[in-house]
């Protein structure tokens, strides 16, 4: 979470790195380029759904107001996962609710191989799902959306805060919590599968920290818990 909470320092200092480079990305109109990346995996497997989300939300809007101050066309690069945990879903519905002034015409996203067959294996299907991409995406880029409400604002504050100690008082400080989540899951028999680009955890460590964000979410979607997913 502190790595998204100051997303908008990092992102500035690299911009004014890039600025003094010598090669730059630049729009058709001449303006400079720059895409970031939004993970919503880690986030939430350490902060727990509702926290990792509005701090994300939050995040999109600094980089995006951080971009119009230096006059920069942003693009986010969301990657997205197949699981509600991992930020998946209907691509449409979470492109209408990205926060205002974050899309401008402009949408990246990763589309995961668990989902290819569901949104692509038939041609009627995918032709819709596209369409529904590309309206969504011309929606928000074209309507002017009202900023969040002051008293919204201190309401996702407080879930969030709420969402976060709970989570952790769970997932992070309740004794012999990794034991059952490794008895109740098949999470040991996942970690020597060869059907990932990268190795289940990274570290030799066995604690849940080390463990990457994939394996997490699929260990407990096979034992029907959802708990990443609440």
């Amino acid at each position: 979470m502190r790595r998204v909470n100051s997303a908008g320092i990092v992102f500035e200092r690299w911009l004014c790195q890039t600025f003094a480079g010598a090669r730059h990305e630049t729009t058709g109109d001449g303006r400079l380029f720059r895409q970031a990346m939004v993970g919503y995996s880690d986030s939430n497997k350490e902060s727990g759904l509702v926290a990792a989300n509005w701090a994300l939300y939050q995040a999109k809007i600094a980089l995006a107001e951080l971009c119009r101050a230096h006059n920069v066309e942003l693009l986010l690069f969301h990657g997205r996962g197949g699981s509600v945990a991992r930020g998946g879903g209907p691509p449409s519905r979470a492109i209408l609710a990205e926060p205002p002034g974050t899309l401008d015409g402009r949408f990246r996203m990763t589309e995961q191989g668990e989902v290819l067959s569901a949104r692509y294996g038939n041609p009627h299907l995918a032709h819709r799902h596209l369409e529904q991409i590309i309206y969504a995406v011309l929606r928000a880029s074209m309507t002017q959306a009202e900023p969040l409400r002051d008293d919204w604002r201190a309401l996702m504050e407080e879930l969030s805060n709420a969402g976060l100690r709970a989570y952790r008082a769970l997932v992070y400080e309740t004794p012999r919590f990794v034991e059952f989540w490794s008895q109740a899951t098949p999470i040991r028999e996942i970690e020597q599968l060869r059907i990932g680009s990268r190795p289940a955890r990274r570290k030799t460590s066995p604690s849940i920290q080390t463990l990457r964000a994939i394996p997490w979410v699929f260990s407990w979607m096979q034992a029907r818990f959802n708990l990443p997913g609440w």
